[in-house]
């Protein structure tokens, strides 16, 4: 990895400049993410159409708590919260989570990693929480609205609901693949697996959201 910059002497810029790369990459990912379930906090829990905070009288938390369209906010910024602080976590928690495992080997650098240890298994805690923890909860989580939403509409709205669910399974399954084949050490499979199941999911999201054009 990063071969033209590696010089020997320069192990833990070099590792440090990578794993920058990595951080950056995970947060806006996990932004992305955010975007999605907002959106479909938004689909699920919509605002009503007759507001019942008429009147314009100051009221108390407990009060403010009672009207449905207030709880639907809440549930609908929790839905976005959680992925935008497991973003803000993997940018700025230590290096020695999120390192690349096989990085002190490659780059000359101290194995300070603080690792998960399953049997005779190790994998850097933080890394372990982000592919194999986070990353499948979202998962399932995304799909299975987007199909909960398609079984509740009918024409068009249920195809596209339908789409997206299929889109958000094979991006996050390509997710996911990045990480146990890197795991697993096959990187052919590595390189171009993922990014075609990727590539792939991205396409669907496209088709979904502009299904009735295209048609």
């Amino acid at each position: 990895m990063a071969p033209e910059i590696f010089t020997g002497a320069n192990g833990v810029e070099v590792v440090n400049l990578l794993t920058i790369y990595y951080r950056l990459a995970t947060f806006f990912t996990w932004l992305g993410t955010a975007c999605a379930v907002g959106v479909l906090g938004i689909l699920l829990f919509p605002p009503d159409t007759q507001s019942d905070e008429e009147g314009g009288k100051s009221k108390s938390i407990k009060e403010w708590l009672r009207i449905k369209n207030n709880k639907k906010i809440i549930i609908r910024a929790i839905f976005i919260v959680i992925p935008v602080v497991i973003g803000v976590l993997a940018l700025t928690l230590s290096n020695e989570l999120f390192m690349d495992p096989d990085f002190p080997v490659l780059y000359s650098i101290p194995d300070n990693l603080i690792t998960i240890q399953i049997g005779s298994w190790e994998y850097p805690i933080g890394r372990f929480l982000l592919n194999f923890i986070f990353m499948p909860l979202f998962l399932a989580l995304i799909p299975v609205m987007f199909i909960y939403l398609a079984t509740k509409t009918f024409g068009v709205l249920r195809k596209s609901y339908a789409w997206n669910a299929i889109g958000f399974l094979l991006y996050y399954t390509g997710r996911i693949l990045q990480g146990a084949l890197n795991v697993a050490e096959f990187p052919h499979l590595r390189a171009i697996l993922p990014t075609f199941i990727i590539l792939l999911a991205l396409l669907i999201l496209v088709i979904a959201n502009n299904y009735e054009q295209l048609k």
